[in-house]
């Protein structure tokens, strides 16, 4: 399938009129707000948001929790990079990356009070098929093009958020905009533990923004970036040639697969906490452990690159700093990553973490810890679905609660909640921003 192939199919979508899938989106949305909302005062979010004002511009879009108006580039800038800032936002097993804080940040920045009514379900159905190009690129590039080191959250984003995009406004050449987001594609995968991870989701939704309006300015693009011999495929994942990756177009929602997550932190580590947690209470003295074993199946822990830590922010990412802070008892809140020395107790205990590994097709996220004591007693735990994930997920009290957590306003929250489950009935989506861009 070749870009305008994918582009004939994706504005040829009707609206999605499934209320589950509808229900699911609209919890994506309630997700994606409590995780930008829970980073707003970020020093360094400020600090960004100090050069957006310097450098100025037409202000038509919302910087979600700033109440202020930016350029649509501006703002799908730093709303990506506030939505993936604490690692708190949803992520999605087969993208190997964090779907909504790039699409949902493009879509809200595509959208200005110039622009006539537009239907929410066309706003949740637009949100839908972007979540479903980028699982779908993940579904024929993983795992090679994330172990290589591709971030595939900017790598395969900002194609998905141009569909979205071009969707949402029904825009006729978004076969060319497809082409121009393709040939933008990057990042890398070794900013893992600094911001640049979360700005990466920024850019990716930068990426979309900007290849609509550029296409709109009269540049064009009708190469195909698919091609077989120097397209997409090829470049990230040596396939010269891809069947059909359109089958089965309106079925079975990838959006339905996305992850909310517990913790500020790597998803690829949330298996780990949820067991570390059970463990702790087992085990009456931490100077009792001999040493630690980690059992992944091979490469599910590719996203965990630090097994040695330096800064806390580097413990986002490595299976033993969590395990180890955790059976220490420390509290892994938002704030904790900030620290920029690691504990001597933490160091101490992660040296007495090893990863072992193993063939696991059935479950690939399953993992298991085994300590041992120094008295010969073996303690094991396993964690097939961490809490948030598809086959474990969140209730609807508990995204409230998560809503309610970034807001630290009841009623607020309560109605902002109950506002983003209404975009399933079909109201103006122009109202639900306007109504709240002045006090979010």
């Amino acid at each position: 399938m070749n870009a305008q192939e994918l582009a004939n199919k994706i504005l040829n979508t009707p609206l999605i009129n499934e209320q589950d899938t509808l229900k699911q989106a609209t919890r994506g949305v309630v997700d994606y707000f409590a995780s930008s909302l829970q980073a707003k005062n970020q020093v360094e979010l400020q600090q960004f948001k100090d050069w957006i004002m310097l450098e100025g511009g037409n202000k038509k879009a919302w910087l979600i929790g700033q109440k202020q108006l930016v350029t649509a580039r501006q703002a799908a800038l730093f709303n990506g990079f506030q939505a993936h800032y604490l690692d708190y936002d949803d992520v999605h097993a087969t993208v190997r990356g964090h779907p909504s804080s790039v699409i949902l940040s493009a879509l809200f920045a595509s959208i200005d009070k110039s622009i006539q009514r537009i239907d929410s379900r066309r706003f949740l159905t637009a949100y839908a098929i972007g979540v479903e190009v980028m699982a779908r690129l993940g579904q024929i590039l993983n795992p090679k093009l994330y172990i290589r080191g591709w971030h595939s959250t900017i790598t395969l984003g900002g194609i998905a958020a141009t569909c979205a995009i071009g969707y949402l406004h029904q825009y006729l050449f978004l076969s060319d905009a497809i082409s121009l987001a393709a040939t933008q594609s990057s990042g890398m995968r070794f900013v893992f533990g600094s911001p640049i991870k979360a700005l990466h989701a920024g850019i990716a939704a930068q990426n979309a923004i900007q290849s609509i309006d550029w296409i709109k300015t009269g540049l064009s693009l009708p190469q195909n970036p698919f091609d077989e011999k120097i397209g997409f495929f090829m470049l990230f994942g040596d396939q010269c040639s891809v069947e059909d990756w359109g089958y089965d177009w309106e079925k079975n929602w990838q959006i339905h697969q996305l992850w909310f997550k517990n913790y500020p932190y790597c998803s690829a580590a949330a298996g780990i906490a949820d067991i570390s947690y059970k463990l702790r209470n087992k085990i009456s003295n931490i100077s009792d452990i001999l040493q630690i074993e980690i059992c992944f199946y091979v490469n599910s822990d590719a996203a965990l690159i630090y097994q040695k830590v330096d800064i806390a922010s580097q413990g986002k990412f490595s299976a033993e700093y969590i395990l180890a802070s955790i059976l220490l008892n420390k509290k892994l809140d938002f704030q904790h990553f900030e620290q920029s020395q690691v504990e001597p107790c933490i160091f101490q205990m992660m040296s007495k973490i090893h990863r072992t590994y193993q063939n696991n097709e059935v479950n690939p996220k399953k993992v298991k810890i085994r300590v041992q004591l120094k008295n010969g007693a073996i303690l094991e735990a396993i964690s097939n679905f961490p809490k948030g994930s598809p086959m474990n997920p969140y209730s609807n009290t508990q995204l409230k609660e998560k809503l309610e957590l970034a807001i630290g306003n009841n009623s607020l929250s309560q109605q902002l909640y109950q506002d983003i489950s209404n975009l399933k009935n079909g109201i103006n989506i122009q109202d639900f921003i306007q109504a709240y861009q002045s006090i979010l």
